[in-house]
């Protein structure tokens, strides 16, 4: 599966839970996000490309910081380049949140 060409994240799930990209391409998106955001529980990033991208490559989100429970959520195995083109600072390939 291919997302290419947006102008905010090219990729958005917030609040999922059990969802998988798994060899998916994401590139050229804009907008100040990232080019895969998501959040939630038990979600996964696997064997995937993401490039060109305004702010962070990739963003997970998820958990609890008040009661310290874990998201299960993981990030593996992909190829992030070309990230932060347009936030310059505060935009890293991968960021985890939550």
């Amino acid at each position: 599966m291919a997302f290419s060409t947006s102008q905010g994240a090219a990729v958005d799930a917030a609040g999922c839970s059990s969802v998988s990209f798994l060899s998916t391409s994401v590139s050229n998106s804009g907008g100040a996000g990232s080019c895969i955001a998501i959040s939630g529980d038990s979600n996964t990033i696997r064997d995937s490309t993401v490039s060109g991208c305004a702010g962070a490559g990739v963003s997970v989100d998820g958990g609890d910081t008040e009661t310290l429970r874990g998201s299960n959520s993981s990030v593996v195995g992909n190829s992030i380049s070309n990230f932060s083109r347009l936030v310059r600072t505060y935009a890293p390939g991968v960021h985890f949140d939550g």
